[in-house]
Parts: C-alpha cells; sequence; structure tokens
C-alpha cells in the first residue's frame, strides 16, 4: 500500500496519517487525472494550487504545459481563465476569511468526518463580444460550497469510505455583488454590495465518500452575476453548520464563526 501511495506522490499524499489528494479543490478531485486535469465540452481545466484555470480549444499537450498567469481574468482573447481563484486572506481583516473547516471523531476515534464551508469566486467562459470594444464577455458570481466526508482508521491511516452522510443548519452572511447599473461603452455592470448569505441549508446522500454542494446567485443569496467587472474577493461576516455520518454514532461535527 506505502509503495502505491508513494509511485503516486504527485496526486496523493499521507500526512498526519490521513491518506489525502494533492489536489486543493472538492468535488473536482472524483473527476480530475492525477495530473489535476478534466475537460468539460471543449475546455480543458487544470487545478493549481492557486485555483482552477480553464483553457477553451486548448489540447492536452497545452494544457499539461500551462504555465500559470495572474492576468488570465483581463484578457480573454487567448481562451485562458481563472474558473475558481483561490485566495487567501488575513484572518484578522476578514473576520471569518472565505473558507472554514472542522473535524469530528467518534467515540472510538476510528471514524471521523471533515466539514467544511467556503466561499469563491467563479468565472464563466463565453464566445460572446461587447458590440463597442469587441472584447470577449466574462460572467463572475459568489460560490458558495459545503464539502463533507467521511473517513475510517485502517492500518494506522485515514481512509475516505462510504458513508451516510448529512449536513443541515447551515447559514452565512457576506457582502454580495448587486447590479445596480450598466455601462453601453464597456458593457460592465455598476457593481453595489449588501449583506446576504445562505439561510438554513441542508442535505444528505447515502452510501458515498463525499458530499458536495454548490450555491450561488439570488436564489441562494449569494449575488447577482456579473459581467466584465472584478468583483471583491469574499470574505464571510459570519458562518455556522452543522455534519454528520453513520460512523459518529449520533455525534455532530458543528462549525460556528461569529454567531
Amino acid at each position: 500500500m506505502l509503495q502505491l501511495i508513494n509511485s503516486h506522490n504527485d496526486f496523493v499524499k499521507v500526512e498526519d496519517s490521513t491518506l489525502t489528494t494533492q489536489l486543493p479543490f472538492y468535488g473536482h478531485q472524483c473527476v480530475a487525472n492525477i495530473h489535476g486535469i478534466f475537460k468539460v465540452g471543449n475546455t480543458f481545466f487544470r487545478i493549481f494550487p492557486e485555483g482552477i484555470v480553464g483553457w477553451t480549444g486548448a489540447t492536452l499537450t497545452q494544457i499539461k504545459s500551462l504555465t500559470l498567469n495572474e492576468d488570465f481574468d483581463d484578457d480573454l482573447s487567448d481562451g485562458k481563465f481563472f474558473y475558481i481563484k483561490n485566495v487567501e486572506l488575513d484572518p484578522i481583516e476578514s473576520n471569518c476569511g472565505n473558507q472554514k473547516s472542522a473535524v469530528k471523531y467518534n467515540a472510538s476515534q476510528n471514524r471521523r468526518i471533515n466539514f467544511c464551508i467556503s466561499v469563491s469566486i467563479v468565472q464563466d467562459p463565453t464566445s460572446t463580444r461587447c458590440p463597442s470594444t469587441n472584447q470577449l464577455m466574462n460572467y463572475r458570481k459568489y460560490c458558495s460550497l459545503i464539502n463533507l466526508y467521511g473517513e475510517k482508521k485502517t492500518l494506522g491511516i485515514w481512509f475516505k469510505y462510504k458513508t451516510n452522510l448529512e449536513f443541515k443548519e447551515v447559514y452565512c452572511e457576506l457582502d454580495v455583488p448587486r447590479q445596480n447599473g450598466y455601462n453601453n461603452q464597456t458593457c460592465t455592470t455598476v457593481v453595489g454590495y449588501e449583506k446576504r448569505g445562505l439561510i438554513n441549508k441542508s442535505d444528505n446522500v447515502s452510501n458515498s465518500k463525499l458530499m458536495t454542494r454548490v450555491y450561488y446567485g439570488m436564489t441562494h443569496n449569494m449575488g447577482d452575476v456579473i459581467h466584465n467587472y472584478q468583483i471583491t474577493n469574499p470574505v464571510f461576516y459570519k458562518v455556522k453548520g452543522k455534519a454528520t455520518s453513520t460512523g459518529l454514532g449520533g455525534l455532530w461535527n458543528e462549525i460556528n464563526c461569529g454567531y
């Protein structure tokens, strides 16, 4: 087993007795290959520690050799863009930050559940151009993710395993972007911000290793979709929720910041 892990150390690692992927984003771990690459339609995506980059029309060879460029957001003419950008925030200046995580063990210390609530900016690719400038349009929105997975300890190492997963009473509050007007010359939205966030989200799944739920848009109080405008990095003012698995034997893993 250890030889197998070592031979794939660009994809998985053992850290504090836990077998975990090197890929920094939940959910995408299930579809990406060992290089952190997956494809949707004619767009390749590659997972970097700094975020997930998309490249429309690229070949597999091109996406493998891609060098990260922080300016992808500003010029979409070559089809490259940050789909999700991972931003590290100062915990003192950012209240609850943009991610809160917690781990809960069962009474026997051989089962545990990992629970995470996060928020980030998602950018959607498009082939539409602004009539007045001929620049490609880009669309950004806030995305709140809830992730949880159960693990059991075998031979001294924690492994994900299939179990029943559930979360409930998930709330958050942050400044979300709202469309306050439109500039015809630049095809940009005039942006304002207001306090919104998730309200009492809950869900469950049976016999699964991982549970990921994504919430964005005014349907979930996460703000409007904004085009051709660099919205600010999202920060929780407060965030809370509970999660459990069959292996916890009735115990709940709780996140609470600011409530």
